[in-house]
């Protein structure tokens, strides 16, 4: 789909935003299993640059992390059918290339074209008037 990176945070390369899509575990995971949702984020640069320097934040935004109004952020279970939260699980069970399965397809479906709507809108010069 583009995106570049590994482990748990992947980057969609622009050169206007930072594009980001980041797996969060569960904090409750253990060495039985661990639960994880997935968290996007579309943030510009020149509103990331000046969050940065006055608040202290890194060279980039972790999608992992909440930053406010000023950076769109979304889980992807808010944007499947239903709009709930989503956890998938990973268990000694998990047939893995199913969830893989399912995973590549709610971010095909889902994902990739929230994040191709922000960044469009954000990219057209609404870039002072976006946010979650």
């Amino acid at each position: 789909m583009g995106f570049k990176g590994s482990g748990q945070e992947f980057v969609l390369p622009n050169e206007e935003l930072w594009v980001l899509l980041g797996i969060q575990r569960s904090r409750w995971s253990d060495s039985k299993g661990l639960d994880f949702t997935v968290q996007l984020t579309v943030a510009h640069k020149k509103i990331w640059k000046a969050l940065a320097e006055s608040r202290g934040y890194g060279e980039r935004p972790r999608s992992t992390r909440f930053y406010g109004p000023a950076i769109w952020q979304k889980r992807l279970g808010a944007l499947l059918p239903g709009g709930a939260d989503k956890w998938w699980p990973v268990h000694a069970d998990t047939d893995l290339r199913a969830l893989g399965t399912e995973l590549v397809a709610a971010i095909g479906e889902y994902g990739l074209p929230a994040l191709q709507a922000q960044m469009s809108s954000t990219t057209n010069g609404d870039e002072d008037s976006y946010g979650g």
